[in-house]
């Protein structure tokens, strides 16, 4: 657990790093800024995982960057790359994600996990007649 002025958030860590930020669960009160915060740690830890090379990611002497968890963590660090990543990738992603393509959902391709909306019958119906009918 860790406190700071913007609040107190229970923090993981994984190798020296940040990988996990949850609000302190007795603040009645939680910054946005922990939600921020949050959003930051997911994205990196995607784009760690989706970019294996990339172009025009230079040095101050105009050397090629190599991408890898540090380069690309020093990178999203810088705030208007951050937000593009976001708003270009991830967030498209989380749509489609969400979107499902809005079908209940069925793991197995039956409706195990469907959730039902029609009412309940009240009583069970009428056997049909049986032998010959009007038609």
């Amino acid at each position: 657990m860790t406190g700071f002025y913007w609040g107190t958030y229970r923090v993981g860590t994984k190798d020296g790093k940040v990988v996990a930020l949850r609000d302190f669960e007795q603040d009645i009160n939680p910054s946005p800024i922990g939600r921020r915060t949050r959003a930051m740690i997911f994205v990196k830890a995607l784009v760690r995982r989706a970019v294996m090379d990339w172009e025009g990611v230079d040095d101050v002497d105009g050397n090629a960057i190599v991408p890898n968890p540090d380069t690309i963590d020093a990178l999203l660090d810088i705030w208007p790359i951050f937000e593009a990543f976001q708003l270009v990738y991830v967030s498209k992603g989380l749509l489609l994600e969400q979107e499902k393509n809005v079908s209940a959902p069925s793991p197995n391709g039956v409706s195990v996990g469907a959730t039902p909306i029609a009412q309940p019958a009240r009583k069970p119906a009428k056997t049909a007649r049986r032998g010959k009918t009007s038609r």
